[in-house]
């Protein structure tokens, strides 16, 4: 028997219920488990995820790819997750920066039986107008957008396979997420385990910080990244600090601009 193609339009988005993030997890479990971890390893972690402050009032939101006249089914087609975030955005013709929101997008899976199907695809495509509704023609499907998630200036989506990404756009002619060259700093932990699991006394080259001190080490930079050259054409955004010890110093024209906008 052959299999019938997809109608995409018969598809939509939908915020997850407890059943159906079981169900993520199986699924991420699948995609990204090895034999040192299995699912309880994935429950426990997203669980402990959604007890940090980084995720409360609704900030994190499971989505789940479903027909639109069964959006309960366990028989999601592709999934994902958004954190919504704090952030300032430096348009083109401003000299500081304005509060936004922005969108962290991660967790895209598809189960093994429905890929090559286009079902992440379709589902990015309405991510799209649930993160930013109104700034495009309405899609050709019904998106219950949950009262948590609000309308965002931009979202990013971080990936080993970019350019996947960039033809989910909300409109035909539309790139998804531009790939980006973006500024990393590693910290190679493994160099310095070493040295430090062979001493017993290091007391006088340790010094533990307290939360004004991280404040202030975070802080530290700002200068140079202001010191950086703009560009004329582009528009910059950054997602504001998320932990609790900045929150308190919360001031937008600390927030540098630190990449180019792109997305929506």
């Amino acid at each position: 028997m052959t299999q019938s193609k997809p109608n995409h339009g018969k598809l939509t988005i939908s915020q997850a219920s407890q059943e159906q993030k079981l169900e993520i997890y199986k699924y991420i479990n699948d995609h990204w488990g090895t034999p040192e971890t299995g699912l309880d390893y994935f429950i426990r972690y997203h669980s402990i995820i959604e007890t940090k402050n980084y995720t409360q009032d609704g900030r994190i939101t499971y989505w789940v790819l479903v027909p639109e006249d069964a959006k309960d089914t366990s028989d999601i087609l592709s999934c994902c997750r958004t954190y919504r975030r704090d952030a300032s955005v430096l348009s083109l013709s401003s000299d500081q920066p304005t509060q936004a929101i922005g969108y962290a997008i991660g967790t895209v899976v598809t189960p093994k039986k429905y890929r090559g199907q286009g079902y992440a695809n379709r589902m990015l495509t309405l991510l799209h107008h649930a993160l930013a509704p109104n700034v495009y023609p309405s899609p050709d499907a019904q998106i219950n957008i949950p009262p948590s998630v609000y309308p965002a200036a931009f979202s990013v989506l971080y990936s080993d396979v970019g350019t996947y990404y960039e033809r989910c756009g909300p409109v035909p002619g539309e790139i998804g997420w531009k790939v980006q060259n973006p500024i990393s700093t590693t910290w190679r932990i493994s160099d310095t385990l070493p040295v430090l699991s062979s001493r017993t006394d290091l007391s006088s080259e340790i010094q533990l910080l307290s939360q004004d001190d991280v404040t202030s080490l975070l802080s530290s930079d700002v200068p140079d990244w202001k010191a950086l050259n703009r560009q004329p054409d582009t528009t910059y955004f950054a997602f504001s600090p998320s932990a609790l010890p900045n929150n308190s110093s919360h001031d937008p024209e600390l927030y540098s601009p630190v990449t180019q906008f792109n997305v929506r």
